[in-house]
Protein backbone atom coordinates (compact mmCIF):
# COMPACT_ATOMS: atom_id res chain seq x y z
CA UNK A 1 0.00 0.00 0.00
CA UNK A 2 2.90 2.34 0.67
CA UNK A 3 4.22 1.61 -2.84
CA UNK A 4 0.85 2.58 -4.32
CA UNK A 5 0.66 5.61 -2.05
CA UNK A 6 4.05 6.97 -3.06
CA UNK A 7 3.72 6.23 -6.79
CA UNK A 8 0.03 6.60 -7.60
CA UNK A 9 -0.92 8.93 -4.77
CA UNK A 10 -3.68 6.62 -3.51
CA UNK A 11 -3.73 3.26 -1.73
CA UNK A 12 -7.03 1.51 -1.13
CA UNK A 13 -7.92 -1.52 1.01
CA UNK A 14 -11.26 -3.16 1.70
CA UNK A 15 -12.20 -3.36 5.38
CA UNK A 16 -13.21 -6.86 6.38
CA UNK A 17 -15.62 -7.31 9.28
CA UNK A 18 -16.93 -10.13 11.40
CA UNK A 19 -20.12 -8.66 12.77
CA UNK A 20 -19.19 -5.15 13.79
CA UNK A 21 -15.56 -6.00 14.49
CA UNK A 22 -12.86 -5.03 11.99
CA UNK A 23 -10.71 -8.13 11.49
CA UNK A 24 -8.62 -7.39 8.39
CA UNK A 25 -7.66 -5.19 5.49
CA UNK A 26 -7.53 -6.50 1.92
CA UNK A 27 -5.42 -4.28 -0.38
CA UNK A 28 -7.05 -3.55 -3.75
CA UNK A 29 -4.18 -2.65 -6.13
CA UNK A 30 -6.49 -2.53 -9.16
CA UNK A 31 -8.79 0.11 -7.68
CA UNK A 32 -8.25 3.74 -8.60
CA UNK A 33 -10.66 6.16 -6.88
CA UNK A 34 -12.22 8.95 -8.90
CA UNK A 35 -14.72 11.78 -8.45
CA UNK A 36 -18.28 11.47 -9.74
CA UNK A 37 -20.43 14.29 -11.13
CA UNK A 38 -21.33 15.38 -7.59
CA UNK A 39 -17.71 15.63 -6.48
CA UNK A 40 -17.89 12.53 -4.30
CA UNK A 41 -15.11 9.94 -4.20
CA UNK A 42 -16.17 6.68 -5.88
CA UNK A 43 -14.47 3.32 -5.34
CA UNK A 44 -15.05 0.93 -8.25
CA UNK A 45 -13.05 -2.03 -9.51
CA UNK A 46 -13.42 -5.08 -11.72
CA UNK A 47 -13.75 -8.48 -10.05
CA UNK A 48 -13.82 -11.51 -12.38
CA UNK A 49 -15.07 -9.38 -15.22
CA UNK A 50 -17.79 -7.66 -13.22
CA UNK A 51 -17.75 -4.03 -12.16
CA UNK A 52 -18.03 -3.75 -8.37
CA UNK A 53 -18.56 -0.67 -6.24
CA UNK A 54 -17.57 -0.34 -2.59
CA UNK A 55 -19.22 2.09 -0.17
CA UNK A 56 -16.85 4.57 1.49
CA UNK A 57 -17.42 3.05 4.95
CA UNK A 58 -15.93 -0.25 3.76
CA UNK A 59 -12.78 1.35 2.36
CA UNK A 60 -9.49 2.43 3.92
CA UNK A 61 -8.12 5.13 1.62
CA UNK A 62 -4.57 6.39 2.15
CA UNK A 63 -3.81 9.61 0.23
CA UNK A 64 -0.65 11.45 -0.63
CA UNK A 65 -0.75 15.24 -1.06
CA UNK A 66 -4.44 16.13 -1.47
CA UNK A 67 -5.36 19.47 -3.08
CA UNK A 68 -8.81 19.25 -1.49
CA UNK A 69 -10.56 16.90 -3.89
CA UNK A 70 -10.26 13.77 -1.76
CA UNK A 71 -7.94 12.21 -4.35
CA UNK A 72 -4.18 12.15 -3.80
CA UNK A 73 -1.81 13.43 -6.48
CA UNK A 74 0.19 10.81 -8.38
CA UNK A 75 3.96 11.30 -8.50
CA UNK A 76 4.12 9.22 -11.69
CA UNK A 77 1.43 11.29 -13.41
CA UNK A 78 2.95 14.66 -12.56
CA UNK A 79 6.53 13.47 -13.02
CA UNK A 80 5.80 11.66 -16.29
CA UNK A 81 8.11 13.92 -18.31
CA UNK A 82 11.06 13.37 -15.97
CA UNK A 83 10.48 9.63 -15.68
CA UNK A 84 9.88 9.29 -19.43
CA UNK A 85 13.07 11.19 -20.21
CA UNK A 86 15.01 8.90 -17.86
CA UNK A 87 13.60 5.80 -19.57
CA UNK A 88 14.38 7.26 -23.00
CA UNK A 89 17.97 8.05 -21.97
CA UNK A 90 18.40 4.53 -20.62
CA UNK A 91 17.01 3.02 -23.83
CA UNK A 92 19.26 5.25 -25.92
CA UNK A 93 22.33 4.26 -23.94
CA UNK A 94 21.47 0.58 -24.32
CA UNK A 95 20.98 1.02 -28.05
CA UNK A 96 24.26 2.92 -28.44
CA UNK A 97 26.35 0.40 -26.53
CA UNK A 98 24.69 -2.64 -28.13
CA UNK A 99 25.78 -1.41 -31.57
CA UNK A 100 29.53 -1.06 -31.29
CA UNK A 101 29.80 0.86 -34.57
CA UNK A 102 27.38 3.49 -33.17
CA UNK A 103 27.47 6.36 -35.68
CA UNK A 104 31.16 5.63 -36.00
CA UNK A 105 31.71 6.84 -39.52
CA UNK A 106 30.84 6.63 -43.22
CA UNK A 107 31.89 4.40 -46.09
CA UNK A 108 32.88 6.64 -49.01
CA UNK A 109 33.52 5.71 -52.61
CA UNK A 110 34.18 7.63 -55.86
CA UNK A 111 31.86 5.25 -57.66
CA UNK A 112 28.08 5.41 -57.98
CA UNK A 113 26.39 2.27 -56.67
CA UNK A 114 23.19 0.78 -57.99
CA UNK A 115 20.43 -0.54 -55.75
CA UNK A 116 21.78 -4.10 -55.68
CA UNK A 117 25.28 -2.95 -54.74
CA UNK A 118 23.91 -0.75 -51.93
CA UNK A 119 22.02 -3.75 -50.60
CA UNK A 120 25.20 -5.82 -50.65
CA UNK A 121 27.09 -3.11 -48.74
CA UNK A 122 24.31 -2.95 -46.13
CA UNK A 123 24.44 -6.72 -45.64
CA UNK A 124 28.21 -6.58 -45.26
CA UNK A 125 27.94 -3.87 -42.61
CA UNK A 126 25.41 -5.94 -40.64
CA UNK A 127 28.00 -8.69 -40.20
CA UNK A 128 30.24 -6.21 -38.35
CA UNK A 129 27.59 -4.47 -36.19
CA UNK A 130 26.74 -5.43 -32.62
CA UNK A 131 28.64 -5.89 -29.38
CA UNK A 132 29.35 -9.59 -30.08
CA UNK A 133 31.25 -8.65 -33.24
CA UNK A 134 33.39 -5.97 -31.63
CA UNK A 135 37.00 -6.07 -32.83
CA UNK A 136 36.35 -7.72 -36.21
CA UNK A 137 38.36 -6.38 -39.13
CA UNK A 138 36.52 -5.12 -42.24
CA UNK A 139 38.18 -5.47 -45.66
CA UNK A 140 37.37 -2.55 -47.97
CA UNK A 141 37.58 -2.82 -51.73
CA UNK A 142 36.31 -1.17 -54.92
CA UNK A 143 37.63 2.23 -53.85
CA UNK A 144 35.81 2.32 -50.51
CA UNK A 145 37.35 4.31 -47.66
CA UNK A 146 36.15 4.66 -44.09
CA UNK A 147 35.77 8.15 -42.61
CA UNK A 148 35.47 8.09 -38.82
CA UNK A 149 33.00 10.34 -37.01
CA UNK A 150 33.93 11.38 -33.48
CA UNK A 151 30.68 10.86 -31.67
CA UNK A 152 30.55 8.96 -28.41
CA UNK A 153 28.25 9.00 -25.36
CA UNK A 154 30.55 11.37 -23.50
CA UNK A 155 30.54 13.90 -26.36
CA UNK A 156 26.76 13.64 -26.70
CA UNK A 157 26.37 14.31 -22.95
CA UNK A 158 24.51 11.01 -22.68
CA UNK A 159 26.15 9.95 -19.44
CA UNK A 160 25.63 13.37 -17.86
CA UNK A 161 21.98 13.27 -18.93
CA UNK A 162 21.44 9.90 -17.30
CA UNK A 163 23.07 11.13 -14.08
CA UNK A 164 20.79 14.16 -13.97
CA UNK A 165 17.68 12.05 -14.64
CA UNK A 166 18.41 9.89 -11.57
CA UNK A 167 18.42 13.01 -9.42
CA UNK A 168 15.29 14.38 -11.11
CA UNK A 169 13.26 11.20 -10.50
CA UNK A 170 14.46 11.09 -6.88
CA UNK A 171 13.21 14.65 -6.50
CA UNK A 172 9.65 13.63 -7.40
CA UNK A 173 9.64 10.97 -4.69
CA UNK A 174 11.42 13.08 -2.09
CA UNK A 175 14.35 10.66 -1.77
CA UNK A 176 17.97 11.87 -1.62
CA UNK A 177 19.92 10.22 -4.49
CA UNK A 178 22.48 8.85 -2.06
CA UNK A 179 19.76 6.65 -0.53
CA UNK A 180 19.62 4.61 -3.76
CA UNK A 181 23.40 4.52 -4.15
CA UNK A 182 23.76 7.56 -6.43
CA UNK A 183 26.36 10.02 -5.17
CA UNK A 184 26.82 13.45 -6.72
CA UNK A 185 30.09 14.81 -8.02
CA UNK A 186 32.60 15.15 -5.21
CA UNK A 187 30.32 13.39 -2.70
CA UNK A 188 31.30 10.21 -0.92
CA UNK A 189 28.97 7.44 0.22
CA UNK A 190 30.15 7.68 3.83
CA UNK A 191 30.88 10.29 6.46
CA UNK A 192 29.12 12.79 8.68
CA UNK A 193 27.63 14.57 5.68
CA UNK A 194 25.78 11.42 4.66
CA UNK A 195 24.51 11.01 8.22
CA UNK A 196 23.09 14.53 8.09
CA UNK A 197 21.40 13.71 4.76
CA UNK A 198 19.82 10.60 6.30
CA UNK A 199 18.47 12.60 9.24
CA UNK A 200 17.14 15.26 6.87
CA UNK A 201 15.40 12.58 4.78
CA UNK A 202 13.84 11.10 7.90
CA UNK A 203 12.59 14.53 8.98
CA UNK A 204 11.42 15.93 5.65
CA UNK A 205 10.70 12.79 3.62
CA UNK A 206 9.80 9.74 5.68
CA UNK A 207 8.27 11.39 8.75
CA UNK A 208 5.53 13.29 6.83
CA UNK A 209 4.57 10.03 5.10
CA UNK A 210 4.39 8.15 8.41
CA UNK A 211 2.44 10.97 10.05
CA UNK A 212 -0.08 10.98 7.19
CA UNK A 213 -0.61 7.21 7.47
CA UNK A 214 -0.92 7.35 11.27
CA UNK A 215 -3.52 10.11 11.09
CA UNK A 216 -5.62 8.22 8.55
CA UNK A 217 -5.45 4.93 10.48
CA UNK A 218 -6.35 6.62 13.77
CA UNK A 219 -9.25 8.41 12.10
CA UNK A 220 -10.71 5.52 10.10
CA UNK A 221 -9.83 2.36 12.04
CA UNK A 222 -9.93 3.25 15.74
CA UNK A 223 -13.51 3.12 17.12
CA UNK A 224 -14.80 6.42 18.45
CA UNK A 225 -15.14 5.05 21.98
CA UNK A 226 -11.51 3.88 21.98
CA UNK A 227 -9.89 7.06 20.69
CA UNK A 228 -7.35 8.37 23.14
CA UNK A 229 -6.72 4.84 24.42
CA UNK A 230 -5.93 3.04 21.17
CA UNK A 231 -3.69 4.54 18.51
CA UNK A 232 -1.40 3.61 15.64
CA UNK A 233 2.22 4.76 15.82
CA UNK A 234 5.30 3.86 13.80
CA UNK A 235 8.49 3.13 15.73
CA UNK A 236 10.77 5.82 14.35
CA UNK A 237 13.53 4.87 16.78
CA UNK A 238 14.33 1.90 14.57
CA UNK A 239 15.49 4.34 11.88
CA UNK A 240 17.55 6.55 14.19
CA UNK A 241 20.59 4.32 14.41
CA UNK A 242 24.03 5.51 15.48
CA UNK A 243 27.45 4.02 16.15
CA UNK A 244 28.01 2.09 19.39
CA UNK A 245 30.09 4.85 21.02
CA UNK A 246 27.51 7.57 20.40
CA UNK A 247 24.69 5.27 21.51
CA UNK A 248 26.51 4.41 24.76
CA UNK A 249 27.09 8.10 25.54
CA UNK A 250 23.47 8.94 24.77
CA UNK A 251 22.02 6.20 26.99
CA UNK A 252 24.46 7.03 29.79
CA UNK A 253 23.39 10.68 29.82
CA UNK A 254 19.71 9.69 29.72
CA UNK A 255 20.26 7.50 32.79
CA UNK A 256 22.33 9.98 34.79
CA UNK A 257 19.91 12.83 34.17
CA UNK A 258 16.94 10.89 35.47
CA UNK A 259 15.29 10.96 32.05
CA UNK A 260 15.10 7.22 31.27
CA UNK A 261 14.92 4.14 33.46
CA UNK A 262 17.24 1.16 33.00
CA UNK A 263 14.50 -0.85 31.31
CA UNK A 264 13.70 2.04 28.96
CA UNK A 265 17.36 2.16 27.99
CA UNK A 266 17.42 -1.62 27.53
CA UNK A 267 14.43 -1.31 25.24
CA UNK A 268 16.45 1.05 23.04
CA UNK A 269 18.95 -1.79 22.63
CA UNK A 270 16.21 -4.37 21.94
CA UNK A 271 17.03 -6.14 25.20
CA UNK A 272 14.38 -7.70 27.49
CA UNK A 273 13.43 -5.77 30.65
CA UNK A 274 15.39 -6.46 33.82
CA UNK A 275 13.56 -8.22 36.65
CA UNK A 276 15.04 -5.97 39.36
CA UNK A 277 12.34 -3.53 40.57
CA UNK A 278 14.88 -0.71 40.59
CA UNK A 279 15.23 -1.14 36.80
CA UNK A 280 11.96 0.78 36.48
CA UNK A 281 13.09 3.64 38.71
CA UNK A 282 14.56 6.95 37.60
CA UNK A 283 18.07 7.48 38.95
CA UNK A 284 19.80 10.61 40.21
CA UNK A 285 23.31 11.39 39.09
CA UNK A 286 24.76 11.69 42.64
CA UNK A 287 24.86 8.01 43.54
CA UNK A 288 22.57 6.56 40.87
CA UNK A 289 19.95 5.89 43.54
CA UNK A 290 16.18 5.89 43.01
CA UNK A 291 14.81 9.42 43.12
CA UNK A 292 12.25 8.39 45.72
CA UNK A 293 15.09 7.47 48.12
CA UNK A 294 16.79 10.88 48.02
CA UNK A 295 16.69 12.67 51.37
CA UNK A 296 15.92 9.51 53.31
CA UNK A 297 18.07 8.42 56.21
CA UNK A 298 19.63 5.09 55.33
CA UNK A 299 19.96 4.24 59.06
CA UNK A 300 16.22 4.27 59.67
Amino acid sequence: MVAHLTMRGNAVAERQFVGRNLVGLKPLPGLTPYLDQNGRVVYEFYDRGKREKLPAEKVLHLRSFDPGTGIGLSAIKYGANSIGAALAADETAGSVFSNMMMIAGFLMSDQTLDDEQREQVQQMLQSFAGSRRAGKMMALEAGFTFQQVQMNPEDAQLLATRQFQVEDVCRWFGVPPIIIGHAGNGQTMWGSGVEAIMLSWLTLGVNPLLTRIEARLNRDLVPAEKRGKWFFKFNREAMLQMDSKSKAEFLSKMGQSGTMTANERRAKLDLPPHSDPNANELLAQTALAPIGDLGKDSNK
